[in-house]
């Protein structure tokens, strides 16, 4: 368990803009009560409102019109595939919009 969490926090810092999902949730509700499960690092900063790493990711071809998804994340036996959890489809600006960060939106806007 002590390797998942410090994967979790490893994904959580990233900011790879190429990483889609992020895995199990890091906010630690249950599955049913998360919402940022599946979500992309810009996703993550536009949530909180990050205006100076929204744009650092922007400015490294992050891009704005990725879509969150839940996907499954776990070790699996070789040759047994994952299904992934059915997507919830919101975008970073669907995000940062509906957390009410007005810098983020605008910095979003500039970049479609």
């Amino acid at each position: 368990a002590a390797g998942l969490e410090e994967l979790q926090r490893a994904l959580h810092r990233t900011g790879d803009p190429s990483l889609v999902a992020l895995g199990p949730c890091v906010c630690r509700l249950q599955e049913e009560q998360c919402i940022c499960l599946g979500y992309s690092p810009l996703h993550a900063a536009c949530q909180s409102g990050r205006s100076s790493i929204v744009q650092v990711l922007l400015e490294s071809a992050a891009d704005p019109a990725v879509r969150s998804g839940r996907l499954l994340f776990g070790l699996a036996p070789a040759g047994l595939a994952q299904e992934p959890i059915v997507a919830d489809g919101l975008t970073p600006l669907h995000v940062a919009a509906a957390c009410g960060h007005r810098r983020v939106v605008e910095l979003l806007l500039e970049h479609f």
